[in-house]
């Protein structure tokens, strides 16, 4: 008496828990900020689902040179920057000592990255964990100070938890040099586990063969 399976669905109700089970895997995808319009005095933008809006206290005729084509490079040093990224939008700032950044929704680990931050110190409204940098950041509680050079300093800073407004005073303000800022998060994206192709496979396999002993 040959052996027989009553229908091919029962291979396949057998690993959809498996296929499930592997599917759930994920991994953080970064997000940055895609700035679309600036004044001297605001910036607006979009950063994932959320709105991103930038107001500084008095006018930022730096404001006005924003890159908003996504074509800035500055940010694209690994060792700096966490995540690095070869080009972007960029946001610059030097004359503005009070700056406040409000989204939408809330964001969930904020990164704030400064490239070229001089003899500033900007002092901000929530505490930071700095990233990564060139070295060249001096820390002091919610605050961080660049230096004055060829390449002044430069970084990234994480801002943990939910974010919906980011504030910060900068002092030492040095009217003819600044800093271009731009932000990110980790959206997490589920992607296929590393098992899923393979059980997908036996599982086809499964179909052919149960399909053949119905056969004999």
């Amino acid at each position: 008496m040959g052996i027989s399976l009553r229908s091919p669905s029962i291979v396949v109700a057998a690993l959809c828990p498996l296929l499930m089970f592997s599917a759930e895997f994920s991994h953080a995808v970064p997000s940055f900020a895609d700035w679309t319009a600036t004044t001297t005095t605001t910036a607006a933008g979009t950063l994932g689902a959320a709105n991103v809006s930038l107001a500084t206290n008095a006018p930022d005729t730096f404001l006005s040179s924003s890159v908003l084509d996504g074509t800035f490079t500055g940010f694209s040093n690994p060792s700096y920057f966490t995540p690095s990224v070869a080009t972007t939008d960029g946001i610059p700032l030097h004359s503005a000592t009070s700056v406040s950044m409000t989204f939408s929704q809330a964001i969930s680990n904020l990164t704030l990255h400064l490239y070229q931050l001089a003899n500033t110190t900007l002092t901000f409204s929530v505490p930071f964990t700095v990233l990564s940098s060139d070295g060249d950041f001096t820390t002091t509680s919610n605050s961080v100070r660049g230096i004055s050079s060829s390449d002044d300093a430069n970084g990234s800073l994480l801002f943990s938890g939910d974010i919906s407004t980011l504030s910060w005073t900068a002092s030492n303000v040095n009217s003819g040099d600044g800093v271009v800022i731009q932000i990110s998060s980790e959206n997490t994206a589920a992607v296929p586990g590393p098992d899923t192709l393979a059980l997908l496979g036996l599982g086809l396999a499964g179909l052919g063969f149960s399909r053949r002993i119905r056969a004999n």
